[in-house]
């Protein structure tokens, strides 16, 4: 945008500031100094603070979700960009990239085949007194003759996903559980551990709190023992102290 001035700026240069186009940015910052700058994103400003953006292109803010995936996405992105990637419709769509939008207004799916339209899909739905994509195109001349037959397609694949994300989510919830009864299990085990420790821990002070005891029984008996040991060796030297002065 500084520098063409046409197209919309997606990038704002957090060194240089400035707001560039993408193509602007990749010409800008190929090489030098500029190569390693860093860029931060231009996106749609609200008014409100929580908000949800654009999943597809991460700039808009949403203001839809995707009928298939419930991805939150801009109406740009709805209706053009994220069909190719949604991963679900890429699942129903199959190998063989089976239809699904309605050939005719591309918004709706599709219900309704056209054996004679060369294997064309319409909608069924009304709308805005449309009374249906099939009806409005085959409502007169050489096509009011053509053949129809119920397209189910769409709602085979979509029951078979859903039977398979059920399962899946079976399948992830018995994992779940399994991992917890093992954490569940490892924690007992280690409580275990851990009681028996401390109750052997608790033993063995009691012990050595018994031991200390005796052991301070033996010393108080010694110290006894020995005061009295003493005393006597005492009276023994008066003794012979008294023995000697009575020779003299």
């Amino acid at each position: 945008w500084v520098e063409c001035r046409s197209p919309p700026a997606t990038n704002y240069c957090l060194s240089c500031q400035d707001k560039l186009c993408s193509s602007c940015t990749k010409f800008l910052h190929q090489k030098g100094k500029r190569k390693h700058h860093q860029f931060q994103l231009i996106k749609e400003i609200s008014s409100t603070d929580n908000v949800e953006y654009c999943t597809q292109c991460s700039v808009r803010l949403a203001t839809e979700y995707c009928k298939m995936c419930q991805t939150p996405l801009c109406d740009s992105c709805n209706a053009f960009t994220h069909k190719s990637t949604c991963s679900i419709r890429l699942k129903i769509r199959g190998v063989n990239d089976d239809p699904i939008d309605c050939s005719v207004c591309h918004k709706h799916p599709a219900d309704i085949l056209c054996r004679d339209c060369g294997g064309e899909v319409y909608c069924s739905v009304t709308w805005m007194g449309n009374p249906g994509c099939f009806h409005a195109t085959h409502n007169k001349g050489n096509r009011a003759s053509h053949v129809r037959e119920p397209y189910t397609i769409i709602t085979e694949r979509v029951e078979q996903w859903k039977k398979e994300e059920e399962m899946r989510r079976r399948s992830e919830g018995r994992e779940k559980r399994r991992k917890e009864r093992e954490l569940a299990s490892e924690r007992k085990k280690i409580e275990e551990r851990v009681e028996k420790q401390r109750r052997c821990l608790l033993v063995e002070a009691k012990r050595n709190f018994k031991r200390g005891r005796k052991v301070a029984v033996l010393k108080r008996k010694m110290g006894e023992k020995n005061k009295v040991m003493g005393f006597l060796g005492r009276l023994q030297q008066i003794g012979v102290l008294w023995n000697n002065w009575a020779k003299r």
